[in-house]
């Protein structure tokens, strides 16, 4: 009698990551790039510092936060844009603060 196994548990005896794990650490390493003037201009270009928005200095201003839109759609609250900015908003300072590409990488396997 063959027995079934469920897909998630292929995926671990198999050794592959999970998805959201995959789309954590490609959306951080894609969030390194548009903060540290790596990513394209029209990626660039959809995020803005949360002390370009308010000039009242507040502790995400002063921290270096990225400023999360405020949309009341459903697939505006799943792009890239929302979810890139709090997962960059989520990172310690240590992190963000990254000599370069592959040591942010280093944190992102120690952070998830």
């Amino acid at each position: 009698m063959l027995t079934r196994t469920p897909i998630a548990d292929i995926h671990i005896l198999a050794g592959f990551p999970y998805l959201n794990r995959m789309r954590f650490c490609h959306t951080a390493v894609e969030m390194y790039k548009v903060v540290h003037d790596i990513a394209p201009d029209i990626i660039k270009n959809r995020f803005a510092w949360v002390n370009d928005i308010s000039n009242v200095n507040t502790r995400l201003a002063s921290r270096g936060d990225l400023y999360v839109p405020v949309t009341r759609l459903q697939q505006m609250k799943n792009s890239f844009v929302c979810h890139g900015v709090m997962t960059w908003n989520g990172f310690p300072d240590e992190a963000r603060l990254a000599r370069n590409i592959q040591e942010f990488k280093k944190w992102v396997e120690v952070l998830f």
